[in-house]
């Protein structure tokens, strides 16, 4: 990287200017998002626990930055719905 940018330097004789946020902040959205997408993930691998928390983090982010009929939120509510009757289910099965 940095031969690169020496060669694009000297080559184009431009002056590269650092950006001033390296790493920007992500939105407090895009934070309830990967929590959802979160949950998705640890549902499929039959960690329930987790799977639920993520959900809850998730639909408490969400709520706070987005109106109560976004589909997003709503995905996630649904989500959890079938979660819990998911985990009813499978405690009413006995071997």
């Amino acid at each position: 990287m940095r031969v690169w940018v020496w060669i694009n330097v000297r080559v184009t004789g431009k002056k590269i200017q650092p950006h001033p946020h390296p790493r920007p902040h992500p939105h407090p959205q895009d934070i309830g998002i990967t929590l959802h997408h979160m949950g998705s993930n640890f549902w499929r691998m039959k960690n329930y626990q987790r799977a639920m928390e993520c959900y809850r983090d998730s639909l408490n982010m969400l709520q706070r930055f987005m109106h109560a009929a976004h589909p997003e939120i709503s995905s996630v509510k649904e989500k959890m719905q079938h979660l819990e009757q998911e985990l009813h289910n499978s405690l009413q099965i006995s071997p």
